[in-house]
C-alpha cells in the first residue's frame, strides 16, 4: 500500500506532522526544560530532505526524501529507530542510490556514500533520464548503552544497523539486497557543549551485477546549548569507498535543534558536500512527537 502513495500525499502528511511539532518554532523559553528529553518511550517523526549535486559530472541529480520515522525505547539503555522512506529521484545517465543519494556510477558498478547524520548506506543502479518515485529501502537502527555518562566518563553505546530491500530495484529506489552493520557511539556533555562521535562497519548485500566491499561510516558532531530549548551545532561525516577508484564521501552540516513544548521537537539542517561522492548541497526539516 505504501507504494501507491503519491509524492504529494506523502508531503502533505509529513507537513501536517511537522506543523504539529513546530508551532511557531517554539521560541518560548523554559529554564526547566532540557534541549532534548532524557528518555523517550515512543515517538513518531517525519520531514523533508532535499539534495542536489553533479557528483563530478556534467549533469545534476536531485533527490527528495520524505521519511516516516518511528522511535521506541523500551528502556533507558536500549532503543530502536525504524525509517520508512518515500523517494523521488530526478537524474540523467547511469545512477546509483547511496543511502538514498544519487551518484553516477561511471563504470557501471557504482560508488558508495556516507550520509549526513551517520546513517548507513544503501546502493542500487539505474539507467534513467527522467524521474522515479516510490518506497525506498526500509532501515532499522538499534543502540545499546554499554556505559552511562558520568562526570568522568562519556556515554558508550553499541550500534546495530539493518537495511531491508523494500525499494523497487528496477526503478532504482532500492538495492534489492540486505545490508547490515555494527559500530560504536561515544557521547560526552561538558556544561552547555555536547560532543558525539560514531564509527560503523557496514557489510552491503551483493548480487551478480553488484559486488561491493565492506566499508566504514563515521560521524563527528558538536553542539552548544544557547537556550534551554535551543541548540545549534555542526557535524562532519564521511566514510570509505567500497570500490577501487571511487571517491570517499565527505560532508559538513550546520544544524539547529530544539523543543516545542513537552512532547515535540524539531531538527533543521543545511549541508555542503566536500567531495564528488557527496551531494553539492542539501537541506532538511524534521519534526517529532513524543508519545
Amino acid at each position: 500500500m505504501l507504494e501507491e502513495f503519491t509524492v504529494h500525499q506523502w508531503i502533505s502528511v509529513c507537513l501536517l506532522i511537522v506543523c504539529l511539532c513546530l508551532p511557531a518554532l517554539g521560541w518560548a523559553s523554559g529554564d526547566e526544560k532540557p534541549i532534548e528529553p532524557e528518555y523517550i518511550n515512543l515517538s513518531i517523526g517525519t520531514g523533508i530532505k532535499y539534495e542536489s549535486g553533479d557528483y563530478g559530472t556534467d549533469s545534476t541529480s536531485e533527490l527528495l526524501r520524505v521519511p516516516l520515522i518511528l522511535e521506541w525505547s523500551p528502556s533507558e539503555r536500549f532503543g530502536f529507530a525504524l525509517e520508512i522512506p518515500f523517494l523521488r529521484l530526478d537524474s540523467s545517465g547511469e545512477t546509483v542510490l547511496i543511502g538514498g543519494t544519487p551518484t553516477p556510477t561511471g563504470n557501471g558498478k557504482g560508488m558508495m556514500h556516507a550520509n549526513d547524520s551517520g546513517d548507513t548506506v544503501t546502493t542500487t543502479t539505474i539507467e534513467t533520464s527522467h524521474s522515479e518515485s516510490g518506497l525506498g529501502d526500509v532501515t532499522l537502527d538499534t543502540y545499546l548503552t554499554l556505559l552511562k555518562s558520568s562526570q568522568q566518563n562519556p556515554q558508550l553505546s553499541a550500534l546495530l544497523y539493518a537495511k531491508f530491500p523494500t525499494g523497487d530495484e528496477k526503478k532504482g529506489l532500492g538495492s534489492g539486497e540486505f545490508d547490515w552493520g555494527v559500530g560504536m557511539g561515544l557521547r560526552k556533555r561538558l556544561t552547555d557543549f555536547s560532543f558525539y562521535a560514531e564509527a560503523m562497519h557496514v557489510v552491503p548485500g551483493t548480487s551478480t551485477n553488484y559486488d561491493p566491499d565492506s566499508y566504514w561510516d563515521w560521524l563527528l558532531s558538536l553542539s552548544y546549548r544557547v537556550r534551554s530549548n535551543l541548540r545549534p551545532g555542526i557535524s562532519l561525516s564521511g566514510g570509505t569507498a567500497p570500490f577501487d577508484g571511487a571517491d570517499s564521501p565527505l560532508e559538513v552540516k550546520i544544524k539547529l535543534s530544539g523543543l516545542t513544548g513537552d512532547h515535540a521537537r524539531y531538527n533543521l539542517y543545511l549541508s555542503r558536500g566536500l567531495s564528488d561522492a557527496s551531494p553539492d548541497w542539501g537541506v532538511g526539516i524534521f519534526g517529532y512527537l513524543d508519545l
